[in-house]
């Protein structure tokens, strides 16, 4: 296979992904049922001819100050932290657009309901599409054995967990089985990277969103640090 067939290929196979996934994540939501869609399908098989982020804040990169990389174990994820209007914010690049997109179209919706991270919108850090989002010090329900000395998964701590997750199914959003929250000062949890969230049905029932639960909840006993 010669180089440019290889390119045009991979071209296609993007777009057919990118394709994809919006197609998927513009399937009406429980509780959208009265507002637009973000982008019609018929928007999307112009994805790649428009521009694709024009449903979100643009951050002109100017105004981000004091940025600084960070350390990450993904090849395809480039973060950083900096300011923007006096707040500490978390800049995230991803590769793989069709994941990327998602991230910032699951944002929206958990704000609009009182859940995740504030997404302030989108920038652009050396020519590469960034998502601003709310910096939030804290540890990750993912990694238990990272988590501060002394840190457990409490009862309270649980609950909330269950709470959100439900509201979520409520809503008509399945999360992945990766679904994770930080844990900020005061035991305050927040809901983190809904990339691969997608739509589901009422009918599916709420147990298949309560597993994620038990992963987490399992994580942690298995460290011995759930009460």
């Amino acid at each position: 296979m010669n180089s440019r067939s290889g390119k045009s290929q991979h071209s296609l196979i993007r777009k057919f992904l990118r394709v994809l996934i919006l197609v998927i994540l513009f399937t009406p939501l429980k509780g959208f049922a009265n507002e637009a869609p973000l982008k019609s399908c018929e928007q999307t098989v112009a994805f790649e001819e428009h521009d694709p982020y024009s449903d979100f804040t643009k951050i002109p990169e100017a105004q981000i100050f004091n940025r600084e990389k960070l350390a990450t174990d993904s090849p395809q994820t480039e973060t950083f932290f900096g300011y923007y209007k006096g707040s500490k914010v978390f800049l995230k690049i991803l590769d793989y657009e069709p994941s990327f997109y998602s991230e910032g179209y699951w944002l929206k919706i958990l704000n609009a309901h009182g859940m995740g991270p504030h997404f302030y919108g989108v920038t652009s850090i050396n020519n590469k599409t960034a998502w601003v989002i709310e910096f939030i010090d804290g540890y990750n329900t993912k990694f238990p054995e990272l988590a501060p000395s002394g840190a457990r998964l409490t009862p309270a701590m649980i609950k909330e967990i269950r709470s959100q997750v439900e509201e979520l199914w409520h809503l008509g959003i399945k999360p992945n089985d990766d679904l994770q929250f930080l844990v900020s000062s005061g035991g305050k949890l927040t809901m983190i990277d809904p990339e691969f969230f997608y739509p589901t049905s009422l009918e599916d029932g709420l147990a298949g969103n309560l597993k994620t639960v038990n992963k987490i909840l399992n994580s942690w006993r298995s460290a011995g640090r759930s009460d």
